[in-house]
């Protein structure tokens, strides 16, 4: 009986962890397929052909702990698909991910969010919000909180 519970508690915990990008990737392969709709994905040797010598200590350490990067942009969209993708966008935190920053002006919203596992972060979120514009980045890698302060405050 405690092995049938022991295997319970681990297929839960591993179920949850699988389904913390269920939404993302939800978003990602349901908003791709729209009209106007233009998704990047840039793999781990593209983004590290990006840098030479006179690249930032910094950027070249995050590139290396960066697998992929995901980029979904809505831009030329009609304003009813914008609108659906707010929509969809609305709850990631309830899919684990934490807000680190928010920013709201005027009806323009950035928010870079993150989720951790094990003690790193393993997804950034990059979501830009506002009546003209609407895009979506993840960041896939292995993450340290520097990573991520450097992310917002010094990169990108």
């Amino acid at each position: 009986m405690k092995r049938i519970m022991i295997i319970s508690v681990y297929l839960l915990i591993c179920m949850t962890g699988i389904a913390q990008n269920v939404r993302v990737e939800t978003i990602f392969r349901k908003f791709k397929q729209m009209r106007h709709a233009s998704y990047v994905v840039t793999p781990k040797h593209l983004l590290k052909s990006q840098f030479n010598e006179s690249s930032r200590p910094q950027e070249i350490y995050m590139m290396n702990e960066t697998d992929t990067v995901k980029e979904l942009n809505l831009n030329q969209c009609s304003p009813r698909m914008r609108q659906d993708f707010v929509k969809a966008t609305a709850h990631f935190e309830e899919d684990g991910y934490q807000v680190e920053v928010s920013e709201r002006e005027g009806m323009d919203i950035s928010q870079v969010l993150f989720y951790e596992k094990a003690g790193s972060i393993t997804s950034i979120l990059v979501l830009n919000i506002g009546k003209e514009t609407c895009s979506l980045i993840q960041f896939l890698g292995k993450f340290s909180h520097r990573d991520l302060n450097y992310l917002i405050h010094d990169g990108y």
